[in-house]
């Protein structure tokens, strides 16, 4: 079964993602990691173009070198996002081994194992994209594990490749170590893993960041600076003043909720049950909710693979505790006859408990609410809250007290194994229950759902643009395609507040997103623009937003896709959202855009409909075209349409129409108006429909159209 669990885990996850790179939605981190990954293998060292430096400068990670290794002889993207979820995945088998060792019963090992694959954070931080944290709980498990076995040959070897995960990890290591030596009495090799993780931090923060960051302070220093200068003083604050400074992060609204969440799908107080435990997971936890940086302390994208494990590790040792103390209990309490008749007393009044309880539910989920007076005690029911409270406290503690048969056979009739298994059942049910939210079940969980969502009609044209870019050419691209292409050509990536010179690195080509899904919308508009704009570059492609530029291509693709995307506007807002006064947005099957503006008669005031975009026209000839439906064929005047500019200060064109202009009742009719400009420039033209009433009235885009010489003779530069 374990084996079952492990492998469905890993095929599971590695399945979304892949579907998640397919579907050009890996994350910048990803394109930055894999870049420097690369690089590595053709003589750059660990070198990501973006950037301009090593990502070493960042985060000394040489488990990626493993990765570079694989890459010198296979160009297999997914081998990365297998590995990530293998590693992941494969934990399990480390940890049953490590829940079995304390809990002393397969079973119990076995719900501990799915209670951790359960976890929402674990999940979400495994299909965010790669990162080196996903490579810790095996590593982690795998060390604690052969630590209780006093294999110190394997401990060895797992903490030295948990060390090497990422310039953090040593903290880990230190508190495998902790237990080695607090739990089990190994102070030897204890005392030689301090060492290690000690002698790795100096080399890392002492030589290899000044080094590489060319005495920069280390950027993640500023993420607790709020706590003092230096390590010493941080340290003297948090001994000092803990409730304070624990308090002043839970000021903040996000991270209160999401630690509230994180805890309560931990087993809440659980954990406090080893001190030990407990102990262990202070310090990675304390890394991340005392981080300034929202990722970190809102337990955001990757960042819960730190803490989920050692959360795991912790639960485990409490249950441990738990398991002793009940049987210690129980031990003694046998003993005594009262005890053994309240115990029976006490399964008849829960089996009553149960029966009463289970039929008031049936009967308010068949009849509705329940308000009615019994021996002159009234019986008042509004809600299914606190009878499934009741309901499920009742299973708990008759399951602790009389185990029914077919389950007593796999767990025994112990008491504190049955204690252990109802909060391991009520652990996992739990975490099911938050990974709605947090995690990437089939069907139930909003991850796996908003794949399920992505256009991948739209991933299939960004692989065909990329089929267009020649190797080694030297390319600027979106995070999304850039993880598809910089293998085999020099990419470097287009961001807001950082966009590479074309000129100083000769850029070839440059392949770029409207619909990118790193939010980059705006900026990728902006840059689309000016290349449309541009003498240097022509585009060569332009299908759904996806547009490769080559440098010296003629511009006639690039005359159509001005007019298609920067002089349209639609009701869907993409690429340019209607302006509106008045009116609303519906959802109109029958528009290409899927949407359009609609006025009601008798509902809607009088008022523009729409207006906008506000662009820019030179000297020229131009058309405006409105495409607009009514749903009656009236005389009566419906709507005026205008050409504007200056602020509506200088009209350009107009017309008056009515129901009577449309060939038939709600079909779509293109309006058009001519005009000229006769000034240089004319800033700020709008393009409005303004509702009058008469008639339901639906407008869809809007759009200004020119000729190709207007275009290359006035707009092109």
């Amino acid at each position: 079964m374990l084996f079952i669990v492990t492998i469905s885990y890993i095929s599971y996850f590695t399945h979304l993602s892949l579907e998640r790179w397919d579907l050009m939605l890996s994350s910048l981190d990803y394109a930055r990691i894999d870049n420097a990954i690369y690089n590595t293998t053709i003589g750059k060292f660990m070198w990501t173009n973006d950037s301009g430096f090593n990502y070493w400068k960042q985060h000394i990670a040489p488990i990626l070198l493993f990765f570079s290794a694989f890459y010198m002889f296979s160009d297999a993207y997914w081998v990365i996002f297998f590995v990530q979820t293998f590693t992941i995945g494969a934990a399990a088998i480390p940890l049953f081994l490590i829940a079995k060792h304390f809990l002393k019963n397969e079973y119990l090992a076995l719900l501990a194992v799915i209670a951790y694959l359960c976890s929402g954070g674990l999940q979400m931080g495994n299909l965010y994209d790669y990162h080196m944290l996903s490579h810790e709980p095996l590593f982690l498990f795998s060390a604690f594990y052969a630590m209780l076995r006093k294999r110190w040959g394997w401990y060895c070897f797992f903490i030295a490749l948990l060390v090497i995960c990422k310039e953090d990890s040593f903290i880990l290591a230190s508190m495998v170590a902790l237990y080695a030596a607090l739990g089990e009495k190994e102070y030897k090799p204890a005392l030689y893993t301090w060492l290690f993780c000690g002698v790795y931090a100096i080399a890392l923060f002492k030589i290899g960041y000044p080094y590489l960051r060319q005495h920069e302070t280390y950027q993640y220093y500023s993420y607790y600076s709020w706590l003092g200068d230096t390590p010493l003083e941080i340290v003297k604050r948090l001994v000092t003043s803990p409730i304070e400074v624990i308090n002043g992060r839970l000021e903040n609204a996000i991270i209160f909720e999401r630690w509230k969440d994180f805890i309560f799908q931990n087993g809440l107080i659980l954990p406090l049950l080893s001190p030990l435990g407990f102990i262990m997971l202070l310090p990675p936890s304390m890394e991340l909710f005392l981080s300034l940086r929202g990722h970190l302390s809102g337990l955001t994208h990757h960042y819960p693979l730190l803490v989920v494990p050692i959360w795991s590790l912790a639960t485990i040792l409490a249950l441990s505790n738990v398991l002793k103390g009940l049987n210690w209990a129980s031990d003694r309490l046998e003993k005594v006859s009262s005890v053994l008749l309240l115990k029976k007393m006490l399964s008849y009044i829960l089996s009553l408990l149960i029966i009463i309880y289970s039929g008031a539910i049936i009967y308010f989920v068949t009849f509705g609410e329940v308000d009615y007076t019994f021996l002159s005690f009234r019986v008042r029911m509004e809600d299914l809250e606190r009878p499934l409270q009741i309901f499920f406290l009742s299973i708990a503690l008759f399951f602790i007290f009389t185990t029914p048969r077919p389950l007593a056979k796999y767990i025994g009739k112990n008491v504190g194994v049955r204690a252990v298994f109802i909060i391991l059942v009520s652990l996992i049910c739990v975490k099911l229950y938050s990974v709605k939210e947090y995690g990437a079940l089939p069907v139930y969980s909003s991850w796996a759902t908003y794949l399920k969502t992505i256009d991948k009609r739209h991933a299939l044209k960004v692989e065909k643009a990329i089929k267009l870019i020649p190797n080694g050419a030297k390319v600027i691209t979106n995070p999304g395609a850039f993880a598809h292409i910089h293998h085999n050509t020099e990419a470097y990536i287009s961001l807001p507040g950082y966009r590479p010179s074309i000129k100083d690195k000769n850029i070839d080509f440059l392949l770029l997103d409207m619909k990118d899904a790193q939010n980059l919308h705006y900026h990728q508009m902006r840059l689309i623009h000016d290349l449309l704009l541009s003498r240097s570059f022509g585009a060569i492609s332009a299908e759904d937003g996806v547009f490769v530029f080559k440098k010296g291509f003629p511009k006639k693709i690039d005359y159509q896709s001005f007019i298609d995307y920067f002089t349209t506007s639609s009701a869907n807002g993409f690429p340019y959202k209607f302006a509106t006064a008045v009116g609303e947005n519906v959802k109109d099957t029958s528009s290409s855009f899927g949407a359009s503006m609609k006025a009601t008669q008798g509902k809607t005031a009088p008022g523009h409909l729409v207006y906008g975009p506000y662009i820019r026209l030179y000297r020229g000839e131009y058309k405006a075209i409105f495409r607009i439906k009514a749903n009656v064929k009236t005389g009566q005047d419906i709507a005026i349409l205008d050409v504007v500019g200056d602020k509506g200060n200088t009209v350009f064109a107009d017309k008056i129409i009515s129901g009577s202009d449309f060939d038939q009742v709600d079909k779509w009719k293109e309006f058009e108006l001519n005009f000229k400009i006769e000034s240089p420039t004319v800033d700020a033209i709008e393009l409005r429909v303004y509702y009058m009433g008469g008639a339901d009235l639906f407008v869809d885009m809007t759009r200004i159209e020119m000729s190709f010489d207007t275009f290359t003779k006035h707009f092109v530069r």
